[in-house]
């Protein structure tokens, strides 16, 4: 007997809990969802239901009903890999051939090469014109327009000018301009009175 009153009390309390979860007062479903074997334990006592995975018919024929657009789509992106690398290939022998021709020394017989004659005569008389707009101009105007020339333009204007407003021109321009100048053009002097003892 006294067995009995223990055993009873606990069949009680299982009851009473039985019927709490039964009836929803205890979250059984929370419990289950968290744990996979406690989910079972309770759906063998019929306080939880398992979930099937649901077989539905909407998602299997997706894929099928997709097969199509798949293989259209997978056609695609072949052609557009094919294009890429066609245009990878075109780009690197264009590479190629911008290199080659770089390092390549010009021909003899090129346009270039043909059109300097011409250019040079053209050279000369635009050059001759320009000295004597020069000459006329005076030496604060030089020196801002030779600030702006290479040192081979501005060489070349100042042995044509007189040497007055030469003088004043190289006195106007920076010192270590002058001075390159100046060096480069005694370089150059020794022709000069050849050329002007020919005439």
């Amino acid at each position: 007997m006294k067995i009995a009153f223990p055993v009873l009390g606990l069949l009680a309390l299982l009851g009473i809990a039985y019927a709490l979860a039964f009836f929803g007062v205890i979250p059984v479903q929370k419990m289950a969802a968290k744990s996979p074997g406690m989910a079972h334990a309770l759906a063998a006592l019929h306080l939880a239901k398992l979930k099937k995975p649901a077989a539905n018919p909407a998602a299997a024929a997706v894929p099928a009903a997709t097969a199509p657009e798949q293989e259209a789509l997978n056609a695609e992106k072949k052609q557009l890999a094919d294009q890429k690398a066609a245009l990878d290939k075109q780009q690197a022998d264009f590479e190629a051939q911008k290199q080659a021709a770089a390092s390549a020394p010009p021909a003899a017989g090129s346009a270039a090469s043909a059109a300097a004659p011409l250019s040079s005569a053209a050279d000369n008389n635009s050059a001759g014109k320009l000295d004597a707009i020069y000459a006329a101009m005076s030496a604060d105007d030089l020196l801002t327009i030779f600030a702006k020339l290479p040192d081979p333009d501005v060489i070349r204007a100042l042995t044509n000018l007189d040497e007055k407003k030469a003088g004043k021109v190289l006195a106007g321009l920076p010192p270590a301009r002058a001075a390159r100048l100046s060096e480069e053009m005694s370089h150059a002097a020794p022709s000069r009175p050849a050329a002007v003892a020919s005439l």
